[in-house]
C-alpha cells in the first residue's frame, strides 16, 4: 500500500460533505496561564442546505414547529450549528482550570460560525482535539479516537519554556491496519494517488477547508524549533485541503518517495505541498518571555 494513503485519506475519512474552516490560537502567559480562540466555520451554502432539510422534516416536538394561537406552525429557522449552549458544553472536555468565557457570531465570505474562547489556569491541564470538534469521526472506526495535543511547561527564571507533543500519525496505536486495501477503494488500485476525475470531485466537496492549530505567546518570542513562525505566532499544523488538491503534481511526487520509517520524515517529505504546514518534530518547544 502507498503510504502516501496513511497520511491523506485518514483526513479526507473524517470530513462530511461540505466545507468546514477551524482554527485553534492559544495565547499563553509567562506563569502558564492564558486563553484559546477556538474558530469554527461552515461554508453558508452548507448552512443553508441543513436549514432546507430541516424545514423538509422537523424533529418531533422541535419548538420551531410549534403551533401558534391560530393552530398554524411556525416554520423552522436555520439550523443552531454553532450557539453558545455548544460552547459552553465543549468546556467539559478541555481539562481542569478551563472555563468558559464568551463566544460570538464569525462570518467570512461564504462561510458562518463563531469564535468561542476559554481561559485556561495551567496549560498542561489544557486537552486539545487535533481534529476539529466541527469535523466527524471516521464512520469506519468504530468509537471516535481523540487525537490529543500535549502541553509540557517550564518556567525558568525570566524565561518560560513550553512544549507541544502532537498526535503521533505514524505510531503503532495509529498504524495502517485499518486502511489495508480490500479492493473495495478506488485508491487501492494504480499508485493510490486520486484520479484526475476523483481529485475534481475531491476539490468540488473540499474546497475552501482548512484547519490548524497556533501558539501566540503573550510576551517575546525568543526562540522556537517551528519552522512556522510569524512574528510572535508559532504554527503547531494547518491543512488548507483546497491547496493541497489543487496541487496534484505534488501529490504524485510524495507518493513516487520510498516509504518513511518516521513521522518527522512523512512531515519533511509533506514540506513539498502547498497547503501543508507540519513541523518535521516529535515536539516543538517555543520560549519566551515578558516584554
Amino acid at each position: 500500500m502507498n503510504w502516501i494513503r496513511i497520511v491523506i485519506c485518514p483526513m479526507l475519512l473524517v470530513l462530511l460533505t461540505g466545507c468546514f474552516q477551524s482554527d485553534t490560537a492559544i495565547y499563553l502567559r509567562p506563569d502558564g496561564s492564558g486563553y484559546v480562540e477556538i474558530t469554527n466555520l461552515m461554508s453558508a451554502e452548507m448552512v443553508d442546505m441543513m436549514s432546507f432539510m430541516t424545514e423538509l422534516a422537523p424533529e418531533e416536538g422541535d419548538v420551531s414547529t410549534a403551533a401558534d394561537d391560530t393552530g398554524a406552525a411556525d416554520p423552522p429557522g436555520p439550523p443552531d450549528l454553532f450557539s453558545e449552549a455548544e460552547a459552553r458544553a465543549a468546556v467539559a472536555s478541555m481539562g481542569d482550570g478551563v472555563r468558559f468565557k464568551s463566544v460570538e457570531p464569525m462570518e467570512k465570505t461564504g462561510f458562518v460560525g463563531s469564535k468561542a474562547v476559554y481561559e485556561f489556569t495551567d496549560i498542561t491541564k489544557l486537552r486539545l482535539d487535533a481534529k476539529p470538534d466541527a469535523l466527524p469521526a471516521d464512520p469506519t472506526a468504530g468509537e471516535p479516537m481523540e487525537e490529543l495535543v500535549a502541553f509540557s511547561f517550564h518556567p525558568s527564571g525570566e524565561k518560560s519554556l513550553l512544549a507541544v507533543r502532537m498526535p503521533d500519525s505514524a505510531s503503532d496505536e495509529n498504524d495502517d491496519s485499518s486502511f489495508e486495501d480490500d479492493g473495495s477503494s478506488d485508491l487501492a488500485e494504480g499508485d493510490g494517488v486520486p484520479s484526475d476525475t476523483e481529485l475534481e470531485m475531491l476539490r468540488n466537496m473540499f474546497d475552501g477547508l482548512k484547519f490548524g492549530m497556533r501558539v501566540i505567546p503573550i510576551g517575546k518570542l525568543i526562540e522556537t524549533n517551528s519552522i512556522h513562525v510569524a512574528g510572535d505566532e508559532v504554527t503547531l499544523f494547518e491543512i488548507d485541503f483546497g491547496a493541497l488538491l489543487a496541487n496534484p503534481e505534488a501529490l504524485q511526487q510524495v507518493a513516487a518517495q520510498d516509504e518513511p520509517e518516521s513521522f518527522a520524515e512523512i512531515a519533511e517529505l509533506l514540506q513539498s505541498i502547498p497547503g501543508i504546514k507540519i513541523n518535521p518534530v516529535e515536539e516543538i518547544t517555543i520560549e519566551f518571555a515578558e516584554k
